[in-house]
């Protein structure tokens, strides 16, 4: 059951990743009302998050229907298989904010380029107007 319920977490975040990745990542504004500052903070709290594997704190910066779909457990099952020979977070070297829009609905999108102990990694943050994390993902780069 938890194998089926990280792989429909992983299904949702690749559907909502891709249409990230198929949009260019420079120079798209926020959306209407969205702050940049504001949304890199929330973003910052989710790497604050993965960084720490604090899964429960993560889950819980998730907008509901988001949280609904997922648990704790699947989170860190998944965060931590795509961190597998990392090692250990030490910071954030770059960051941006843009903005997308998929399925009709317009967010923002903090970038993180973060470094870890052996390897450099690559952190999606989707982030609603109203502050709510929708979505993320960690890649090895």
């Amino acid at each position: 059951m938890k194998i089926r319920r990280a792989g429909l977490l992983l299904a949702l975040l690749a559907a909502l990743l891709l249409g990230l990745c198929a949009c260019r990542v420079e120079g798209n504004p926020l959306p209407e009302g969205m702050d940049e500052e504001e949304t890199l903070a929330k973003g910052r709290e989710a790497v604050r998050a993965i960084a720490g594997n604090d899964w429960e704190g993560l889950w819980a910066l998730l907008r509901e229907d988001v949280r609904e779909s997922t648990s704790p457990e699947d989170i860190g099952t998944l965060i931590l298989g795509q961190l597998d020979g990392a090692g250990v977070y030490k910071q954030i070297d770059s960051y941006l904010a843009t903005g997308q829009s998929s399925d009709g609905e317009d967010y923002g999108v903090c970038v993180f380029y973060c470094k870890y102990e052996k390897k450099k990694v690559l952190i999606r943050v989707a982030v609603d107007p109203e502050m709510e994390i929708i979505g993320f993902e960690v890649k090895k780069r």
